[in-house]
């Protein structure tokens, strides 16, 4: 080995041998108090804690007693409820409203049960029966998903493996129901709306990829290139949730006030 390898080893050897001298000074805390301290150390509270912790002023008693009641109060159902209400609890946050998300939707197709909005109340109603909180509901969907229709032309109709696929000039950048949830959205061949659906198609988008479809096996009449197809249900967030994918551009939008 040259000087220079030689000249690098001891150097190394050097520094390894400093710091095992350098550790063997520190044993960290070794008192009840220094070891207190230190496990408070990168301390997080709230949601993140991973134990319970009270101040040093607090009752401990207190605490127990004012869980045991809130507990009572929320009425958890299982450990999973159970454990986000005592951090909840721990955490300090007085809960003063529910979000119950979203989920009211409306049927796509004509064999789908609608939601009965005085069930879904009703049952949100048997869960928070008692607590005196505000509820947060998210009924976007129920209220304008049939405000809207997305018109597409076709400009491709070919058989591929037994399967006949129609290619829209849309893709799921405009609508995504089918792509991201398998939402089942109707179509409907604007110049044969009420023909007999006797042809059973798979219809996708103009995106290179394979999730690209707005139906699968699905009836419809004879269709043609140049045809015009109504996707309806195209309301709610539709719009909202567009994007310009694979500088796919937006929908252009024609608002009506009649």
């Amino acid at each position: 080995m040259s000087s220079h390898g030689d000249a690098a080893v001891d150097l190394f050897s050097a520094r390894a041998a400093a710091s095992r001298a350098n550790g063997a000074k520190s044993k960290g805390p070794r008192t009840a108090e220094g070891k207190a301290r230190a496990s408070r150390n990168a301390l997080r509270h709230g949601m993140c804690a991973k134990k319970f912790l009270l101040l040093p002023d607090d009752s401990r008693a207190e605490f127990a007693a004012l869980e045991s009641a809130l507990l009572e109060e929320l009425r958890p159902e299982g450990p999973l409820q159970t454990l986000l209400a005592r951090r909840l609890i721990a955490a300090g946050h007085p809960i003063a409203e529910v979000n119950v998300g979203g989920g009211l939707g409306v049927p796509a197709r004509a064999d789908e049960r609608p939601v009965d909005p005085d069930a879904y109340a009703a049952a949100i109603a048997r869960q928070l029966d008692g607590l005196d909180v505000a509820v947060g509901c998210e009924p976007g969907d129920y209220l304008a998903k049939d405000t809207a229709i997305l018109l597409a032309e076709v400009v491709t109709v070919e058989e591929r493996a037994g399967t006949t696929f129609v290619g829209l000039d849309v893709g799921w950048n405009v609508n995504c129901s089918h792509f991201i949830y398998g939402y089942a959205q109707e179509l409907v061949v604007c110049r044969a709306a009420d023909a007999p659906r006797t042809e059973r198609v798979t219809v996708a988008g103009h995106i290179n990829e394979a999730g690209d479809l707005f139906a699968e096996d699905y009836d419809l009449p004879p269709v043609a290139e140049g045809d015009i197809v109504a996707l309806l249900n195209a309301g709610g967030y539709h719009q909202a949730m567009s994007s310009t994918h694979c500088l796919r551009p937006h929908a252009e939008s024609l608002f009506l006030d009649r």
